[in-house]
């Protein structure tokens, strides 16, 4: 290859990407110093190595291999490649914020959607050697990477190609940076509740309630005014008071709607345990296959002990979830044991301003802007994909959900929310704790 170093200009100008001129731009001073025109990381012993430690199957692994041809045909994308090592792996690892990098167009080459694929792979052995330093098993950094695997395969079902669909990109850095681990069925993240609700524990049960915050809008249903694009003439707004004395605001019943009458909880027995901002470990489910019950009650477990061994100074205030599996339509629409129906049904679910039926569409068809009339075209091979539209063809819509949960109180299996929400409404009936009706 040749040893010219082209400048960003001339490769975007190229390339037609003059637009992602100021994306590409950071860090790239620092990157020139040390770029090579011959890449290590392209060498085919590299790739085989990487590709070998992760368990790679053979058509991806082929498809790899392959696909390095890209880089002897577009010599410029060669620059762009260090780049994205360089920012992603060498300049201030681990920074998940450094993978935002611009979509590389398919118009360059065939094999251009595998281009982010090499920098991944490019940065194996740094997140490798990061784990190792934590103390991390083998066979979690395995489990934890091998997701640019599932998500190359979901290129190659979208599109019939071996690649990544740019959307993953910046999903993937969480992997590659140690902000995201598989731990058996299920993926386990730093992160911080960026909902608007509260939760407060009862010092001496355990016991746990949500409650809004003031200026929320909520429909008659108790979900968010505009949910699905519906607004309620009627809505009423919510409120949070918190005196010396009390705390009084509007309970979230744990099916996942907010109830339009006032709880008020004595405050000399109630802590708040759960605010925005607050740190947490977000849970998510990757769609890889079923989602056994006892393999997730497996995984919360593995969860526990995983952040108490290798990070004992992060102090998680709750286990949070952000799903279109946490519809609680799900539990009418799906059999009882069904493992959506049963997950579901173990958390504390919230409504989410703004929910629709996108996600929920794109997840189960595969089609992001499919419309009923389209849809009920479509093969329906699965109990899901049956369930799915036969609620939407008695008017039902599908809605984004999301849920919490707290370690101090973790009983996978017995619906524990629910269970306390009952005695919670009980009890405070008993002390006559006053509900008022303000809507």
């Amino acid at each position: 290859m040749s040893s010219y170093t082209p400048i960003l200009n001339d490769i975007l100008v190229h390339y037609r990407m003059e637009s992602d001129h100021d994306r590409w731009l950071n860090g790239w001073a620092s990157s020139e110093v040390q770029y090579k025109s011959n890449l290590d990381i392209l060498e085919e012993r590299f790739l085989n190595q990487q590709c070998r430690f992760l368990a790679l199957d053979k058509n991806v692994h082929a498809a790899v291999l392959a696909g390095r041809s890209l880089f002897e045909r577009e010599p410029m994308l060669n620059r762009l490649l260090w780049h994205a090592h360089y920012t992603g792996f060498k300049q201030d690892f681990p920074d998940a914020s450094a993978f935002h990098w611009p979509d590389i167009p398919d118009t360059i080459d065939a094999a251009a959607p595998l281009f982010y694929v090499y920098v991944f792979l490019s940065g194996v052995p740094t997140i490798l050697e990061h784990h190792r330093k934590l103390g991390i098993p083998e066979q979690v950094s395995v489990d934890t990477l091998q997701e640019l695997q599932f998500w190359i395969y979901d290129e190659r079902r979208k599109n019939n190609r071996w690649g990544l669909d740019q959307a993953q990109v910046s999903w993937l850095g969480l992997n590659f940076t140690g902000e995201l681990y598989q731990l058996g069925r299920l993926q386990f993240q730093f992160s911080t509740y960026y909902y608007d609700f509260v939760s407060y524990r009862h010092r001496s049960t355990g016991r746990a309630v949500v409650l809004t915050t003031d200026g929320m809008e909520f429909r008659k249903d108790g979900q968010f005014n505009g949910t699905n694009g519906f607004n309620d003439p009627a809505a009423w707004t919510a409120s949070l008071t918190v005196t010396d004395k009390t705390i009084s605001g509007y309970p979230v019943h744990p099916y996942g709607y907010v109830l339009p009458k006032r709880m008020v909880l004595q405050k000399e027995e109630w802590d708040l345990i759960l605010k925005k901002g607050d740190p947490t470990i977000a849970v998510h489910i990757l769609g890889s296959g079923p989602m056994n019950f006892e393999a997730c009650k497996a995984s919360y477990e593995e969860a526990f002990s995983f952040w108490n061994r290798y990070f004992p100074n992060y102090i998680s205030h709750a286990f949070t979830c952000s799903s279109w599996l946490l519809d609680q339509q799900f539990e009418k629409a799906l059999q009882a044991e069904s493992n959506i129906a049963r997950f579901l049904k173990e958390w504390y679910l919230t409504p989410v301003a703004r929910a629709g039926d996108r996600e929920t569409i794109r997840r189960v068809f595969g089609i992001p802007n499919a419309k009923l009339e389209d849809m009920i075209h479509l093969p329906r091979t699965t109990s899901l994909q049956h369930a799915v539209i036969n609620h939407m063809l008695h008017g039902g819509r599908w809605r984004y959900g999301a849920g919490v949960m707290f370690p101090h109180n973790f009983g996978w299996g017995e619906q524990v929310y629910r269970r306390d929400f009952r005695d919670i409404e009980r009890i405070n009936t008993l002390e006559n704790i006053v509900y008022k009706h303000d809507v």
